[in-house]
């Protein structure tokens, strides 16, 4: 096996700290290139920023080059990096919060994404944003039906996990589970 540091490594490595330093040193603009990328173009920009041993005119001109593979690389991401729904994947996720109140494994298998893509739609946009209105007309429904968007220990809202066998909400710290 090898060892961290080691130049004959049983890895790809994808950073260099000292060899982008030593770039930047050199007048390189690593942080503008780094900063200019999305969260969910960051890990492929290092790996191509490293193959063009930092140097951004080249680093950028190759991921020009690679439009198709980073697009695919892109969506990849975009299931682990909370990269936007799409028209089709919100309306799927509306349906499955209509048949599946707040139940986020089984609304994410129903749109096809991860939970966490699922539940980042519902807080920026579903809860408090663009998607609003829809959501305080569930809202009202839940509450119809006994769903709660408050913790039944201390009636305060945020991240809820919800009963499996009842529409009580809770707090992880209020019923004193850990993560």
């Amino acid at each position: 096996g090898s060892t961290l540091g080691t130049d004959s490594a049983d890895y790809d490595q994808i950073w260099s700290r000292s060899l982008a330093e030593n770039a930047a040193s050199q007048g390189e603009s690593i942080d503008q290139y780094m900063n200019s990328l999305k969260p969910f173009q960051k890990a492929h920009g290092m790996m191509t920023l490293h193959q063009s041993n930092y140097k951004v005119s080249d680093a950028e001109q190759k991921l020009e080059n690679e439009k198709e593979t980073t697009n695919a690389m892109i969506q990849d991401h975009a299931l682990l990096e909370g990269e936007p729904l799409t028209q089709t994947e919100r309306i799927a996720l509306n349906e499955a919060i209509d048949e599946h109140d707040k139940q986020w494994p089984k609304i994410a298998k129903a749109v096809g994404t991860t939970p966490c893509r699922c539940l980042i739609h519902y807080y920026s946009r579903y809860k408090w944003g663009d998607e609003r209105e829809r959501y305080l007309e569930k809202k009202n429904q839940w509450e119809l039906s006994g769903h709660s968007d408050y913790c039944e220990v201390c009636d305060d809202g945020g991240d809820l996990i919800l009963c499996d066998g009842c529409p009580s909400a809770f707090h992880i710290h209020c019923i004193q589970l850990s993560e």
